[in-house]
């Protein structure tokens, strides 16, 4: 066990792979509001429905008790046998499902608390578990109410989208745990049962496109019983070694997307991501430090990301990641422009540039600049990402690539 202490401090020490939550500003103190009327965005209709914006959870503590589960969890694992990648494997499965659990906790708690203090219904409301927003219908009395709630830091009026499940599930981001074949952001045994329901009876016992990838982690392609038995293991805290490979070097572009898109959607020779129909390119030696290397996914549809006013929505519904093979730093909303950082399970999977750059995968979507919530112009995106956005924002651009 010293070994492990050892390592779980370096990891602690070192930067984690985590949710990223976007950063909300604390209200300035309000001034009494009596009527709607004052405000410069007048809603005149009412019951009309919402965005509530509220002040953003304290993410360092959540982290914090994160950790320290994790360090608890990690107590528990015989790691006499592992070696310190695998150990550090096991933490971080861990620690960024913990993570994300907490957080839905704390936003869950919020949300019922400002809901409650203006007298709406929960059951009416839809409450992001990775931000800070809540979108309801309100009456007039408890619009003003909002306006002087403390808690609350913007009111605007939102646009219902056609179909409510979208909604829903726009404010959901699937659960890419490794073994979480049931997509509930843990990985326990139901998993393993899910996995062994779903290959005595698929049709009876349906797994989502994303759970399908998330069990399948015992290295060879297809869901099996040896997934079951895999997934076990790590709920046990035994490491379970799958099929090795050759660890995938590039030096050029062509390479790198080569190894990072999968042909197929088991993911056979272990890619990142596995998404037809769209276009890819890759850009080295990047960043303001020109020491980043980025594998573009390009040509998305703002419908099939069923992006709202403030920009964000989600990965379009055909596109899959390598949950099995692969970690990274989860963003709570999808938008153009979003940028994820990939680290593989497994040395034998890990993808590595010959000059030692890091790497990072960036999705672009038709029309639409970077930015969450609002635009980012060309020139401040080049000045951070060392290239131009505008050859795959703009179709005309895009389709010279």
């Amino acid at each position: 066990m010293k070994k492990a202490n050892k390592i779980i401090a370096a990891i602690i020490s070192a930067p984690m792979l985590i949710i990223s939550i976007p950063a909300v500003y604390a209200a300035e103190e309000k001034a009494p509001v009596e009527t709607y009327t004052e405000q410069s965005e007048v809603i005149k209709e009412f019951p009309a429905t919402v965005q509530l914006w509220y002040e953003d959870i304290l993410d360092s503590d959540i982290r914090s008790a994160a950790g320290a589960e994790a360090d608890k969890y990690i107590e528990t694992v015989d790691t006499e046998e592992l070696t310190p990648t695998e150990i550090e494997k096991i933490y971080f499965i861990y620690f960024n499902a913990k993570n994300i659990e907490l957080h839905k906790e704390a936003y869950a708690e919020r949300s019922a608390a400002i809901l409650s203090s203006l007298g709406i219904d929960a059951d009416k409301a839809v409450c992001s578990g990775l931000a800070p927003l809540i979108i309801c219908e309100i009456t007039e009395e408890q619009y003003i109410s909002a306006l002087n709630n403390e808690m609350i830091t913007s009111v605007s009026k939102h646009e219902p989208l056609e179909d409510t499940q979208d909604m829903t599930t726009m404010m959901e981001e699937a659960s890419i745990l490794p073994g979480d074949a049931n997509c509930d952001y843990k990985l326990t045994v139901a998993d393993a049962v899910a996995v062994l329901q779903y290959i005595a009876n698929a049709e009876k016992y349906p797994l989502s496109p994303q759970g399908k990838v998330n069990a399948d982690i015992d290295g060879v392609p297809g869901i099996t019983g040896t997934d079951a038995i895999a997934i076990q293991c790590i709920d046990a805290g035994v490491e379970y070694v799958p099929k090795t490979q050759k660890k995938r070097t590039y030096s050029t572009k062509e390479e790198l997307i080569s190894l990072m898109v999968s042909e197929d959607e088991d993911f056979s020779e272990h890619g990142f991501i596995y998404a037809p129909g769209y276009k890819f390119d890759a850009v080295l030696n990047a960043g303001n430090d020109s020491t980043k290397d980025y594998l573009i996914i390009y040509g998305l549809d703002p419908e099939d990301c069923k992006l709202n006013e403030y920009r964000w929505g989600h990965i379009p519904e055909d596109i899959v990641i390598n949950a099995a093979d692969f970690m990274y730093a989860l963003e709570p909303e999808f938008y153009s422009g979003s940028t994820y950082m990939p680290a593989a399970l497994k040395e034998e999977y890990r993808i590595t540039s010959e000059s030692g750059n890091s790497l990072g995968v960036i999705f672009f979507i038709n029309d639409t600049a970077p930015g969450f919530m609002y635009e980012m112009t060309d020139e401040r995106w080049t000045a951070s990402y060392g290239f131009s956005y505008m050859p795959y924002v703009f179709p005309d651009g895009a389709g010279s690539k």
